[in-house]
């Protein structure tokens, strides 16, 4: 009896496991005929029913039964993965290629988390002759740094811990960390044909466009020999402390520069801005490479070239002032986020370094006593604090960008190539002067710079790199790859040896049709709109956030997608190349053009004091807004107008000779 009753009972559970067994797997199920799995459980849960129920009439013994253990599911088996035929790896797309990354991304805020205890970064200010800094840290408070310049501290705390700070004997204003941002737009995707246009048709020149607007060169190489003058105010002597996302110490460039730095970010010595935007899979935003390109606009010394473009001067670029020294504040992390605490340190920093210049090519919406008593403080220093007026292509007239919106501080706005204000620059009667802001050419983190070419057509055609593609160069056969929807979708053009894949937009996203197509074997991708009512035109695409593609991938106008369109089977051969070197567009960009004309002029008269460097500056600057200029002889869009070198240098002279105006006017 014994026995049966044990039998029946592991029936009884064999058949319920079998039942749900049935029931809850998929993948068993797919394997059945409908019917054959209704009646598998039927029978087994039938058997167990009615050995149970004959056992409830006879009855079993009490003593325990020890019943078989169930045994263990069998574990699912994952779906196979669906490849490419070209794909062998498995892998294909994230190899560690080199990546290209131009879109900035949203705005990240994650400088002002809270670390794992909830607390968050601030700025103290005690009262006058109360250096309360010894005092909190015996009362617990974390303090994070001192700011001897405005009678301070940064510390991090809770919000409660702020808040009784507040409360605290002597303490004047606690401020918690708020958001400041590099003033860049975008990193430009630079065609191989723009290039040639921009060199023209005269041999190659370390000078940048921006500097000949400015008239930096004529002061210090005049002839255009590649040399500076021996005898010529080139920022010789003059110290320009650079807040900014730190430099490459490693490029070229910034090593004929670079003075000292020190990291706001990391608390270290080492102002480090070389996390790769395009090197080793590596992933970055806007920030990286900033601190880099400001730093050579400023300081670039003749002869110092890494990796350059094609057509470009194998020596590089050189900056405004190719004597000064510069002085690295790292304040911006490599996403172009900084935080209040970090700017209010860095602009201590700067001054305890003996910096005449303070470049500032960031800003915030924000503004505070903690700021304001920082800048005030640089400028009873003799420091001359010079910041980027902000980009906004909103912004109504009230809206500010500080520091460039703070007294004492020269605001910086950005003109195009033509000499007209850039739409992005912010506006307002604090505006000082303005510099060259839209596609500037200098240095960036090492293998980060790209441009691109198409071969054989005259003239190039009208093309876009799409974010997330690869580096390279290819050469082969148009295949037509229509949406570009399925691993099917090239025909039997397509082949594992390489082709050029011809696609359309439209249906799935563009990483999608990417990854289709180079497992179907493409060594390179060109996507155009087909829609007639779009703009005939490469648009600015991405191929997502994850993207890690290792060969090249475009976007370019209809007209040209449809040319390929007709002819396929053609070859075409275009490539993206690397180099040390990249356009910027913002203020950011147009703020180190009058730092470095600053250095310049302080350099040729070291006795002077920060605000006649800049009333110099500005008076001499060539006016751009409407004729005649309104009685303060300031436009509220560029200022008094584009920095002049030569020009300044030219009034500063005059001045000398014949005494100077009133403090803050122009003759």
């Amino acid at each position: 009896m014994r026995q049966v009753c044990s039998a029946a009972l592991v029936a009884g559970r064999r058949g319920g496991w079998v039942a749900r067994r049935r029931a809850d797997t998929s993948r068993d199920l797919s394997r059945m005929e409908p019917s054959a799995v209704t009646s598998r459980a039927m029978h087994a849960l039938k058997s167990s029913l009615l050995l149970l129920a004959s056992l409830a009439i006879v009855g079993c013994p009490s003593t325990p039964v020890t019943p078989e253990p169930e045994p263990e599911p069998e574990p699912e088996q994952p779906e196979p993965e669906v490849r490419g035929p070209c794909d062998t790896d498995g892998d294909a797309l994230r190899d560690g290629s080199r990546v290209i990354r131009w879109a900035r991304s949203g705005p990240q805020e994650s400088v002002l988390s809270p670390d794992a205890e909830g607390r968050v970064g601030a700025v103290v200010l005690f009262e006058a002759g109360q250096d309360r800094t010894r005092a909190l840290r015996e009362r617990g408070y974390v303090v994070t740094g001192e700011l001897p310049l405005v009678n301070g501290a940064t510390v991090r705390g809770t919000d409660a811990e702020l808040e009784a700070l507040a409360r605290e004997p002597h303490v004047r204003h606690v401020q918690k960390d708020y958001l400041f941002r590099s003033a860049t737009l975008y990193r430009a995707p630079v065609s191989a044909s723009a290039l040639l246009a921009q060199a023209g048709p005269e041999a190659p020149s370390e000078i940048p466009p921006g500097l000949l607007s400015v008239q930096a060169p004529d002061v210090w190489d005049p002839t255009g020999s590649g040399v500076v003058s021996p005898d010529a105010p080139a920022g010789q002597g003059i110290k320009v402390c650079v807040l900014d996302s730190g430099v490459d110490r490693a490029h070229a460039e910034v090593m004929g520069f670079y003075g000292t730095g020190w990291d706001f970010v990391d608390r270290d010595d080492n102002p480090d801005d070389s996390t790769p935007l395009v090197r080793n899979s590596e992933e970055l935003t806007t920030g990286g490479g900033h601190g880099t390109h400001v730093a050579g606009t400023i300081g670039a010394r003749y002869g110092n070239g890494g990796q350059v473009y094609e057509w470009m001067h194998e020596g590089g670029v050189v900056g405004v002032a190719p004597r000064a020294e510069l002085l690295i504040g790292r304040v911006l992390g490599t996403d172009g986020n900084g935080s209040l605490g970090g700017i209010v340190s860095g602009i201590n920093w700067c001054v305890e370094q003996g910096s005449h210049i303070i470049n500032m090519s960031l800003g915030s919406a924000y503004d505070d006593p903690s700021q304001r008593t920082a800048v005030a403080a640089a400028v009873a220093q003799g420091v001359l604090l010079i910041a980027a007026a902000g980009n906004d292509e909103e912004v109504t007239p009230r809206e500010l960008s500080y520091p460039a919106a703070l007294p004492g501080v020269m605001a910086v706005a950005s003109v195009d190539k033509d000499f007209k204000h850039s739409t992005f620059s912010q506006t307002g009667s604090h505006i000082s002067v303005a510099a060259p802001g839209e596609d500037v050419l200098s240095s960036t983190i090492r293998g980060t710079g790209y441009y691109t070419r198409f071969y054989g057509d005259a003239p190039e055609p009208d093309h876009n790199i799409v974010s997330g593609s690869g580096a390279g160069e290819y050469e082969g056969a148009v295949v037509d790859c229509g949406l570009a929807d399925s691993y099917e979708s090239c025909s039997e053009a397509a082949t594992c040896g390489g082709f050029v894949a011809l696609v359309r937009r439209g249906e799935i996203s563009f990483g999608q049709k990417a990854e289709y197509v180079r497992g179907q074997g493409a060594k390179m991708v060109i996507i155009y709109d087909p829609d007639p009512a779009a703009e005939d035109a490469p648009g600015y695409f991405t191929l997502g956030d994850d993207a890690n593609f290792d060969i090249p991938v475009f976007a370019v106008s209809r007209s040209y997608g449809e040319h390929l369109l007709a002819n396929v089977g053609t070859t075409v051969k275009a490539g993206v190349y690397l180099t040390d070197y990249a356009e910027f567009t913002g203020t950011s960009m147009a703020t180190p053009h009058v730092s470095g004309v600053a250095a310049v002029v302080w350099s040729a008269q070291p006795d002077l004091t920060a605000n006649q460097v800049r009333q110099v500056i500005e008076c001499s600057a060539i006016w751009l807004g409407t004729n005649p200029p309104p009685a303060s002889g300031k436009s509220r869009l560029t200022g008094r107008g584009l920095v002049q070198t030569q020009g300044a240098l030219d009034l500063l002279a005059s001045w000398n000779a014949n005494g100077w105006p009133a403090a803050d006017a122009c003759e």
